[in-house]
């Protein structure tokens, strides 16, 4: 694979010890799972596609984790992954979902009508709901596994399935490659854009390569109906509209992805599932429904509160802030998409230096006219983590600084090279 050397086969000429990752200072549970006998037992396996415990494990080796927060470490390369290395990847699962066994079988309701309550949902709090999920089709490897040729005929086959809805789901796909500036603009506006992967958990799993070839997004006119083709996986289906309805919000979701799935199935390609796992995802953290349902929410007093992360973890509940997840609210705001860039570090050469530019320009307008050139990162700075996004311009280029250098080093687990820090 171009991402690795997870397919050379000379290592086998090298005893297990010789071959076994440095897993020492790994806070992922894959590291918490992999042993020097799992390891040998099954590191000269593929499934018929190729894909080798090297490639299952990789991105988990390449990025340690962080000390406070358990990644999962590992990614399939196709439906036959969770067969082939199920020695490891069974352990792992049971380990994310609770204690789920190999011999447990999922559950699947998505009946809408069985929801109880989600219409009286407090509008004077809850700013939007949304429920999103992934899916993959049978018949082709995962995005960390898939060749162009793969890519591209998923692609055609969905944007083939979505412009056949009708009624409330009917809509337009964009392809990312030939997306027009101001159609670019509508989806940065609509937060519906998603760029190119930068996080190195995905780039080192592979699903960054030939970008962004075969990729697109689908709307619906409503604007309430979206799919993404060729992120993280093959399908990526969401739900969403301002307020609190999240039964609505839930019936769209539910209706959408049966239609969708039935014309997919009059293909001869329906979505990987089976009685064990549920839906197949490329990361064994989305098994099963593959579901996540979330509301924005404003809480300025109770987000305050010493016990507010108690109160969540007794409800079962994840808090993400006004970047998305693991990054600080703004206000009180909880699960906000739209805040400002704290930080800009341009990125060159392997090193980092800050830059400037004028506020008043479009950000936009710079990554559209000059993409491809340099990379510019933003880092926005929270009160115990950091979330990032790059788009291309050239220096110099500006924002407002905040933020701090040490908190910036330990989500990247690695020294970095900063020319210049304003505090």
């Amino acid at each position: 694979m171009p991402f690795g050397n997870t397919h050379n086969n000379f290592k086998l000429n090298f005893k297990v010890e010789d071959e076994f990752p440095d897993l020492s200072k790994h806070n992922n549970h894959m590291a918490k799972v992999l042993t020097k006998e799992i390891y040998g037992k099954l590191r000269d396996k593929q499934t018929p596609s190729g894909y080798t415990l090297d490639d299952v494990i990789q991105t988990g080796v390449d990025n340690p984790g962080h000390p406070f927060i358990m990644t999962v470490g590992c990614v399939a390369g196709d439906e036959e992954s969770y067969e082939v290395f199920k020695d490891l990847l069974d352990p792992i699962i049971s380990d994310r979902h609770g204690g789920y066994k190999p011999t447990d079988k999922h559950a699947t309701d998505l009946n809408f009508e069985n929801l109880k309550g989600g219409d009286d949902l407090d509008p004077n709090y809850v700013l939007s709901s949304r429920v999103r999920t992934g899916r993959s089709i049978k018949g082709y490897t995962l995005p960390p596994h898939n060749s162009r040729g793969e890519r591209r005929a998923i692609e055609k086959l969905s944007v083939e399935a979505l412009t056949s809805l009708d009624g409330e789901f009917k809509g337009r796909y964009y392809p990312l490659k030939s997306m027009t500036d101001a159609e670019q603009d509508q989806l940065i506006n609509d937060h519906f854009l998603f760029d190119k992967p930068v996080s190195p958990l995905l780039t080192c799993a592979g699903m960054a390569r030939d970008w962004p070839d075969g990729r697109g997004i689908w709307h619906n006119d409503a604007k309430s109906f979206l799919v993404w083709v060729n992120e993280e996986d093959h399908l990526r289906v969401i739900a969403m509209e301002q307020g609190g309805n999240m039964r609505e919000v839930f019936r769209r979701f539910c209706v959408g992805l049966k239609r969708i799935e039935e014309i997919f199935k009059k293909h001869n390609h329906g979505f990987m599932w089976n009685e064990h796992l549920g839906y197949v995802l490329t990361c064994p953290s989305n098994l099963g429904t593959g579901l996540r349902g979330g509301v924005h929410v404003k809480l300025p007093k109770l987000s305050t509160h010493a016990k507010f992360d108690e109160i969540l973890g007794r409800l079962r509940l994840q808090k993400r802030g006004t970047g998305g997840v693991d990054t600080a609210s703004v206000g009180g705001d909880l699960d906000q998409r739209k805040w400002p860039a704290k930080l800009c570090i341009v990125v060159h050469g392997g090193s980092c230096c800050l830059q400037s530019m004028s506020a008043k320009k479009s950000l936009s307008a710079f990554s559209r006219s000059r993409r491809h050139q340099i990379r510019i990162l933003f880092y926005y700075s929270t009160t115990y983590r950091t979330e990032f996004q790059y788009i291309f311009m050239p220096p110099p280029v500006k924002c407002s600084f905040k933020g701090s250098l040490e908190s910036l080093q330990a989500y990247c687990c690695q020294p970095l090279k900063i020319k210049y820090f304003l505090k």
